[in-house]
């Protein structure tokens, strides 16, 4: 249902806006407490808006008032996909460079 909505905005724009992929977020954090199923829908395809229409699925991990420890294996999951994702903050120092490719 969430998703939904996002999506639905996005076609209200005639697909010339992105949209924040607040879905995914929720997703990924949940997935790594274990609950790795939430990750994929049926089809196979990641449970945001970026399972259904990634080029327009702005996707982050963190932001001001959240935190996490698992920020690199979040980021390994979004460079899979052809999403925009934006990297907003100064836990990057703390990503081994290895991961860093993705987001030049």
């Amino acid at each position: 249902a969430h998703r939904q909505r996002i999506v639905n905005w996005i076609n209200a724009t005639g697909g010339t806006s992105s949209a924040f992929d607040i879905t995914t977020k929720g997703i990924l954090h949940s997935a790594l407490h274990n609950e790795y199923w939430r990750m994929i829908d049926p089809q196979g395809k990641p449970t945001g808006v970026m399972g259904w229409w990634p080029s327009r699925a702005v996707t982050f991990l963190e932001n001001h008032d959240t935190g996490s420890t698992q920020v690199c294996d979040m980021f390994l999951f979004l460079s899979k996909y052809d999403a925009i994702n934006i990297n907003i903050g100064d836990y990057v120092d703390f990503i081994p460079l290895e991961y860093h490719l993705h987001l030049v």
